[in-house]
């Protein structure tokens, strides 16, 4: 059967009524009477119902404690002994990035319907909402040519076995720095020839003992059997690297 929606609180429309309730009118004394109570002293002027035709059901969900919780009505069934009304009531992200955050204190979820007239008694259904079809996870994307070397931690070491000792200091990086390195450029020059890549040494990542380097795929290929290498692997946007 079909329907139309005469007031919903998915378009901002907020009422009166606190409690869960379904109403049926099929008459105007009836409907206004509905109307009053829905919507108080809003003031909003009563909507014209041509009750030879049509009649008015409202769905009321009461008060709720979530901000964005609508009615709808999905659909309206004349079956052989009744009129069916099928309805969902749940939080809508729709609604909530037209009109109000989803953390609002609360709602008051509530729909009105004209449909065709019938002496037959109506009855409410409430149906499960489907649920939204499934997003594949995005597949990341790599970087070309950039690489993320961990090395090894060597015995009685403090970072990388690359590093030979400094007298009176464990081998290893010094904010990024190795231990007897003056300067950030020379210690990556020196890492770049100590790994005998073809390429450079980007950051030396101190915190987890290894570096990013603009390297080809043999090269990566070629560090991943280096006995000093823990791991190496593709950069990826959003790693953070």
């Amino acid at each position: 059967m079909d329907f139309s929606i005469v007031d919903s609180s998915a378009y901002g429309s907020i009422g009166n009524i606190r409690k869960p309730d379904f109403t049926t009118s099929r008459t105007d004394a009836e409907w206004r009477a509905l109307w009053a109570e829905y919507k108080g002293s809003d003031g909003k002027p009563v909507p014209t119902i041509d009750f030879q035709s049509l009649m008015v059901v409202g769905i009321f969900g009461g008060e709720k404690s979530v901000g964005c919780t609508i009615a709808e009505v999905k659909r309206v069934v004349q079956e052989e002994a009744a009129v069916r009304v099928e309805y969902t009531e749940g939080v809508s992200p729709g609604v909530a990035s037209r009109r109000f955050a989803c953390g609002a204190s609360s709602a008051r979820p509530a729909v009105v319907a004209a449909i065709p007239r019938s002496p037959l008694p109506v009855w409410f259904l409430k149906v499960d909402q489907p649920p939204p079809p499934p997003t594949a996870a995005a597949s990341p994307t790599y970087i070309e040519n950039s690489y993320i070397v961990t090395f090894k931690p060597s015995s009685g070491s403090y970072k990388s076995p690359i590093w030979p000792p400094v007298e009176g200091r464990p081998r290893g990086f010094d904010n990024g720095v190795p231990f007897g390195e003056p300067s950030t450029g020379q210690s990556k020059a020196a890492l770049a020839v100590e790994l005998g890549i073809r390429g450079d040494v980007v950051y030396i990542l101190e915190a987890i003992n290894g570096a990013v380097l603009s390297i080809d795929a043999a090269d990566a290929e070629r560090l991943r059997k280096d006995p000093r290498v823990l791991s190496v692997d593709q950069n990826a946007l959003g790693s953070g690297a």
